[in-house]
């Protein structure tokens, strides 16, 4: 081991350290990460910039964009009054509508907007069964990660493991390619939350602590599209960026530029809240944290890290291989975010499927389905984060639910992603 690649793990460390600590921002400390990189020659003030002119970093802005032309336009919360009418006062249905529509909504748009938006929703309907919150939030947050596995624009981490594909000059994933695995892990969802639920709370539990303070402000949080009008418009120009994306006529960033620039000459959103709806946090930390890859392939670390699991796994079958890039992508995880996590696991995949001679497309695949797992802490993902006060949650109901669910989607994903990716 060189001394260039115990500084960039020192780095690492330091920085996961820093994330666990909570004492900085995010992006704050990614900006570092490349004041450091540069500053001790470990990379080029070029090479530790890229990340701002990756085509990928341009089209997660551009989602969040068309995201908030749907909320705007009501077409999101036209969507949460529909589910009110069909699941009426029955839980049960209340359930399965809510993990349908929401899986749906984020398979095109933020699942972090969509679980924002429903949560007050959940939070009325809940008012009006006198039940607890706590049953229908966890579901909420889970079908808002499960949405991330149901196309290759639903989540940052698979935009950023297709960039590395493509980086690599190899084919990247085609829009629904991810769409078989993020169904089945819907199914198996709906399924373990009714009856996981019964775990969260009594069903006469009307809902305590900070539960109790957000269901109070639940309608006033439904506020009323300012573009309503324009709903048709929105869903045109979401529908024409599918197909642009569909057919790879152009490239996606650009066919994503192109919905936003018609959003808003059809005034769906304006330039003043296309600015506010881009997540520049999120943006600048998957910016800060891809030069981590680059300087691990440079100084060796990547073929460390591959040498260690072909040791490990090497010699075995290669969905044993599989199993340990799940565990590894899930451990790593618990204490940075999805995005963080696919950014840094995406290089060792490609590395990992050369040295066994196999397609790269099941490492990576499983990759991408891995950092959207994030079911296990209240941490790991913004959409857990969002519905813990809601629903009352603490801790351990993150743990209790999410780490039985999180090694189901394991076995489910070891065995499905070779079947649609042979190796």
């Amino acid at each position: 081991m060189n001394n260039e690649l115990i500084w960039v793990l020192s780095l690492l460390a330091i920085t996961i350290l820093l994330f666990i600590s909570g004492k900085l921002r995010m992006d704050v400390i990614a900006l570092c990460v490349i004041v450091a990189f540069v500053l001790s020659g470990t990379l080029t003030l070029q090479e530790a910039t890229l990340g701002f002119s990756d085509p990928n970093v341009i089209l997660i802005a551009a989602l969040f964009v068309i995201g908030e032309g749907l909320v705007r336009t009501g077409v999101a919360l036209n969507m949460g009054e529909w589910l009110v009418r069909v699941a009426g006062s029955s839980e049960t249905k209340m359930l399965v509508f809510l993990m349908l529509t929401v899986a749906g909504l984020g398979a095109f748009m933020s699942s972090t907007g969509v679980v924002a938006i429903f949560i007050p929703v959940v939070l009325s309907v809940s008012a009006r069964m006198g039940s607890s919150p706590a049953r229908l939030m966890m579901p909420l947050s889970f079908a808002g990660l499960i949405s991330g596995m149901m196309t290759l624009v639903a989540t940052p981490p698979n935009l950023v493991v297709n960039s590395e594909l493509l980086r690599e000059g190899l084919t990247g994933f085609r829009f629904f390619d991810v769409t078989p695995v993020g169904m089945v892990a819907l199914i198996l969802g709906i399924g373990y939350m009714l009856v996981a639920r019964k775990w969260l709370a009594d069903p006469g539990q009307k809902g305590t602590g900070r539960a109790l303070s957000f269901r109070k402000t639940a309608v006033d949080s439904l506020e009323v599209a300012p573009a309503k009008s324009q709903a048709p418009h929105a869903i045109f120009c979401m529908a024409l960026m599918v197909a642009m994306m569909l057919t790879n006529a152009i490239p996606n960033p650009i066919a994503a530029i192109i919905a936003c620039l018609l959003m808003g000459k059809f005034r769906c959103i304006d330039m003043e809240s296309a600015y506010r709806a881009i997540q520049w946090p999120g943006l600048i930390l998957i910016i800060g944290m891809m030069p981590f890859a680059l300087a691990l392939q440079k100084t060796g670390g990547v073929t460390l890290i591959v040498e260690g699991l072909m040791d490990l796994a090497g010699g075995k079958s290669p969905h044993v291989m599989l199993l340990c890039l799940f565990i590894l992508c899930a451990t790593v995880g618990l204490f940075i975010s999805n995005t963080a996590t696919a950014v840094l696991m995406a290089p060792i995949g490609i590395a990992a499927a050369q040295q066994m001679g196999l397609s790269p497309y099941p490492f990576t695949l499983i990759i991408a389905v891995a950092a959207s797992a994030a079911f296990m802490t209240p941490v790991s993902s913004p959409v857990n984060m969002l519905v813990m006060g809601p629903g009352g949650y603490r801790f351990s109901d993150f743990v209790k639910i999410g780490v039985p669910f999180t090694l189901m989607i394991m076995v489910v994903s070891v065995l499905l992603v070779p079947v649609l990716f042979p190796f």
